[in-house]
């Protein structure tokens, strides 16, 4: 496995914070590559990862800053870089590497890419650490009701964007000749399709839906055909959302202890996480113990 970010870092193509390069837990090969749809002779590669940034970062307290109050602490959410390209390789990269903290925020909002991004094909993984087998190894903690709302108003508005006349190159072509957005409506159809295999199944299978996707993007469908088709999965899966199985939401305190153990993980179980642990353990007992002794009072 290759990192195709520290690969145009080495050949001087970007200049990410020390950090983003040393930090590196997880990188993932996203797009239509990962939902096994991509055209012949596509050269743009979106790359999806998660880094673990300084300890001043993570927990400015270490290091004098006090949160919401020093303007000056430093801060970090993602880095972001687009068409990245590399005569060498003749691809080109669109780059989004995630703080680890703020990616487990949109992950237990429901955020497709992301939740999409942990369960890519292990073909797709191009470069992976302890930490990040331990994130990976978890994906499904984040799997609940809250994907099905997320993916479903994303799948929404995707519907929506099929009848933009303002759309320009490939996609103002394909307006022409089929009537609809084509990429818009592969993106509309393979939304629905992972909220119902969430819902259904409790997991989630990137390229299952491969065929499906490749028909629409060739513009085998008529516009006809996809909104019957389309309407017609939303209604069953509508029916069927009541049977799921699935947490109303992410469980929060199980997914932060695998956030600071992920971080640890990659520190080496360093005393500074370590102290965080346990204070958050400490908190979490007397709350139990302060719970258990209201219930004993109103006995009395």
């Amino acid at each position: 496995m290759a990192s195709s970010l520290q690969y145009c870092r080495k050949h001087n193509l970007i200049k990410p914070q020390s950090f983003v390069i040393s930090g590196l837990i997880y990188e993932t090969l996203m797009g239509s590559q990962a939902y096994g749809c991509s055209k012949e002779g596509i050269s743009d590669y979106d790359i999806y990862g998660v880094c673990v940034p300084s300890r001043n970062i993570l927990f400015p307290h270490t290091a004098g800053y006090v949160a919401y109050f020093d303007n000056s602490a430093p801060k970090f959410e993602q880095y972001q870089q687009s068409h990245v390209k590399c005569e060498q390789s003749g691809k080109e990269f669109d780059f989004s590497i995630y703080n680890i903290a703020k990616y487990f925020a949109h992950l237990i909002k429901g955020a497709p890419n992301c939740i999409d991004a942990l369960f890519t094909d292990e073909t797709c993984i191009k470069h992976i650490t302890q930490a990040g087998h331990l994130m990976r190894d978890n994906r499904k903690l984040f799997l609940s009701k809250e994907c099905w709302k997320t993916y479903r108003g994303y799948s929404a508005s995707q519907v929506k964007s099929m009848n933009n006349r303002n759309a320009e190159g490939v996609r103002k072509d394909d307006m022409d000749k089929c009537g609809y957005d084509l990429k818009a409506a592969y993106h509309a159809w393979r939304l629905l399709r992972q909220s119902e295999e969430i819902v259904l199944e409790g997991d989630l299978t990137l390229m299952k839906g491969a065929d499906e996707y490749k028909a629409i993007r060739r513009g085998d469908w008529t516009l006809k055909q996809f909104q019957s088709q389309f309407d017609a999965r939303k209604v069953a899966l509508e029916e069927v959302f009541h049977k799921c199985t699935l947490p109303e939401k992410p469980d929060r305190d199980k997914i932060r202890e695998l956030l600071l153990e992920c971080i640890e993980t990659h520190y080496g179980r360093s005393l500074t996480t370590e102290d965080v642990v346990r204070k958050d353990i400490e908190t979490q007992t007397l709350r139990e113990i302060d719970a258990v002794l209201n219930k004993v009072r109103n006995l009395l």
